[in-house]
């Protein structure tokens, strides 16, 4: 590989897949798990009717209490609240579409529930009237006698949710014995205040907002709670978690503090002395020390979650991000999940594994999407609703070639959710790379603006799209815009400086991406790799001479975990070898590829040959096998540049060199340089009537230049030589059909 231009490393950088299939903001899959039950429900928050002085808690107080003994009974699969508020984030609801019960059916639809238990309270003074009934989630109907009423005091709250479930499951035809009634009792007083009570869920309710100021009062609430209640365990394990929150999103909350993943770990151990519920206190500490970065602590403390309550469909979500992060191949992983009683038949487990498997294969140098093709089909067909199945359905057909079927997925996405702002941007960035559907993207980016104008990377794909179109003022106004609207994001500025390589503002360019660099992480969600960032410093410290740097950074690349190890390595030996430091790029490679039983990649095999050729060069600089390979070589990798350096130097050194003419024949229809291609392919065969390859080659350049009789005539006579070559065939079909 010869030295690269400026213009060159810059496209290669432009090029590579900053971007190309990276999920911005999250689109983590959720986990449901049914309980081989016959009938999938989930219960809504219940709507406040009260007039004056508000108790909203109490909307989620009923349907949690609801959903924790309608779990309980095998006859029935609840979806529970941690899905309800993954779907709302995925498709774009606010908290709000939970009041409205015109959508009740539409969210009961895209968690795959056949039944919605909905309700209502009204408070007028110390008393309380509740009313729930059940919908069908097909036909929007209230199912007729299942509507229940309860009535009391706002104190004998414990008493008013268990006499509602009681006659919910009566309604249901499960009748519970006296046993089972006081156990049901004492599984929802889950501590003595009503008032303490009413913290704990208004703590729940701030926690679920994810952003700083709901956060630090959901933590003082739930401080306030055990302060008068000390072995309150739900609330211990309650602050656990926002703790384990905080010290997660510690980059961009004002209120994180250092002390956060102590405080994270004693109320967890806290709730560990109390011995009850004992599988959120474990999945609790997995998550506390996940924030720590300590795995195998992290698996080994939801694995102990998962075996006191297999099936739990937090846990199993904590489980897949945990063990998705470590080393365990896929097989593993779905090994282990058919010990926690996961139904492999549910299509929300499906989902999950399907997109674990999807981010698998991405990574592979040559990947077989067909299995994970046919479980996102197969999820389709039960999931009909779910807009997100589509989507991935799309991406799936982008990356296989399929650019009609990528896109036929993607309008039927939007066709499901018209009005989702975050389906738009996703559907439009998935179609960044397609330079025929490029208006099209553009039309969905702005709708997504127009939508939300406050996302920010609705502003930052259409940026990224300009700066793909080459239009670079533009870019730089979108990109600014969707910086004052998401300054913490690592992708934004990663785009900003791609814009700035192109207009050769290197300095400026170095301090966006250094920028990318320090705010990487500060987002959950954004995608963008890390190891991706160095190496873009990387060719701007070459472009700027300053190769050690360019070294440092390349190599730091290598050992970055987000970054595919082939593309780091790749990276890394270009440098080498751009530098001339051919030694260097031979050791890089024996580190990289030595590790016993590593068989070559095609991808290795090819920089294998790359790094051996430099080698002779250097010991033979004139050699015309060497230099011929080498321009082949490039000619492999469409590197136009490299291939006409090797080339021409072997030409000059051997004019008449058959070899030499048929590469630079391949090497001029590459660059659509048809006469100068035709003068080299008939020398070559000038010299050898009989080289197949130059006769293809020029009934190729014949058709191209309007020659169509020549090239038949050509095609024919090989034909007759081989009447099974394919490639002659083809080319025999697509001069038949040229007018």
């Amino acid at each position: 590989m010869l030295r690269l231009s400026k213009l060159k490393w810059i496209a290669l950088i432009c090029g590579c897949s900053l971007w190309g299939g990276a999920q911005i903001m999250p689109l983590r899959p959720v986990l449901a798990v049914e309980k081989q039950a016959t009938l999938r429900m989930v219960v809504l928050p219940f709507r406040n009717l009260s007039t004056g002085e508000t108790q909203e808690w109490l909307g989620e107080s009923f349907a949690e209490s609801l959903t924790t003994v309608l779990s309980q009974r095998p006859q029935l699969a609840l979806i529970e609240r941690s899905q309800l508020n993954q779907i709302l984030r995925e498709q774009g609801f606010g908290q709000s579409a939970l009041a409205d019960e015109k959508q009740a059916p539409r969210l009961g639809r895209m968690l795959g529930a056949r039944k919605i238990l909905v309700g209502s309270y009204q408070k007028e003074g110390e008393r309380l009237l509740v009313q729930a009934r059940v919908v069908d989630a097909e036909t929007g109907q209230i199912e007729a006698g299942q509507a229940v009423r309860v009535e009391g005091s706002l104190d004998q709250i414990f008493a008013l949710q268990t006499a509602l479930a009681e006659q919910f499951l009566v309604r249901l035809g499960i009748v519970a014995n006296a046993q089972e009634r006081q156990e049901l009792e004492k599984s929802l007083q889950v501590c003595h205040s009503s008032k303490v009570y009413a913290q704990y869920q208004q703590a729940q309710i701030l926690l679920r907002l994810m952003s700083d100021k709901p956060l630090r009062e959901g933590i003082r609430l739930l401080e306030s709670a055990l302060a008068q209640e000390p072995d309150f365990v739900e609330a211990h394990i309650a602050l656990s978690e926002a703790y384990s929150q905080r010290a997660r999103m510690k980059r961009f909350l004002a209120s994180a503090s250092e002390d956060d993943l102590p405080r994270a770990l004693f109320h967890a151990q806290e709730a560990l002395k109390r011995g009850k519920h004992l599988d959120a206190v474990y999945r609790a500490t997995a998550r506390a020390w996940q924030v720590e970065k300590k795995g195998a602590e992290a698996l080994a403390a939801i694995r102990k979650s998962l075996q006191l309550q297999p099936g739990d469909t937090d846990s199993l979500i904590a489980y897949l991000e945990i063990a998705s992060g470590q080393d365990l191949s896929l097989d593993q992983i779905l090994a282990e999940l058919k010990q926690y009683q996961t139904r492999e038949d549910d299509p929300w487990v499906q989902f999950s594994l399907a997109s674990i498997l999807f981010r698998h294969l991405r990574q592979q140098t040559d990947p077989d999407y067909s299995q994970v093709r046919l479980m996102f089909n197969q999820i389709r067909a039960q999931l009909p609703q779910l807009a997100y199945v589509p989507l991935k359905q799309a991406e799936v057909a982008l990356l296989s070639g399929d650019q009609p079927g990528g896109l036929a997925f993607l309008k039927e996405a939007l066709a499901l959710e018209p009005d989702n702002y975050l389906l738009y941007a996703f559907a439009g960035i998935s179609l960044i790379k397609t330079s025929q559907y490029h208006p099209l993207a553009e039309s969905w980016l702005k709708k997504s603006v127009e939508l939300n104008p406050d996302f920010g990377f609705n502003l930052a794909f259409l940026g990224l799209l300009a700066l793909q179109e080459k239009k670079l003022d533009l870019a730089r106004e979108y990109l600014l815009k969707a910086r004052e609207i998401v300054p913490e994001s690592a992708a934004i500025p990663t785009f900003l400086g791609l814009v700035a390589m192109q207009q050769e503002a290197y300095p400026e360019a170095t301090a966006y991406l250094l920028t990318a660099l320090e705010n990487h992480g500060k987002i959950q969600g954004e995608t963008i790799e890390r190891g991706s960032i160095l190496n873009s410093l990387s060719v701007l410290a070459l472009i700027q001479k300053k190769p050690d740097e360019a070294i440092a950074y390349a190599r730091e690349a290598l050992t970055s975990p987000d970054l595919a190890p082939g593309k780091a390595l790749e990276h890394l030996l270009k440098v080498y070898l751009d530098l001339d430091r051919v030694s260097e790029a031979r050791a890089a490679f024996q580190e990289a590829t030595s590790q016993p039983g590593h068989a070559l990649s095609e991808a290795e095999k090819q920089w294998h040959a790359w790094i051996y050729l430099r080698e002779e060069l250097q010991k033979r600089p004139n050699d015309i096998a060497v230099l011929n390979d080498l321009g082949g070589l490039a000619l492999k990798e469409q590197d136009s540049e490299a291939a006409e350096k090797y080339l021409n130097q072997a030409r000059y050194l051997a004019p008449e060199n058959a070899a030499v003419a048929f590469n630079l024949g391949l090497l001029n229809m590459q660059m659509k340089n048809w006469s100068e291609a035709q003068t080299l392919l008939e020398e070559v065969l000038k010299h050898d009537p009989d080289h197949r390859k130059a006769a293809y080659n020029l009934a190729k350049v014949y058709f191209k230049l309007g020659q169509n009789e020549t090239s038949r005539q050509i095609l024919l006579k090989l034909l007759a030589q081989d009447p099974h070559d394919q490639l002659v065939l083809k080319a025999l079909e697509a001069l038949e059909k040229k007018p």
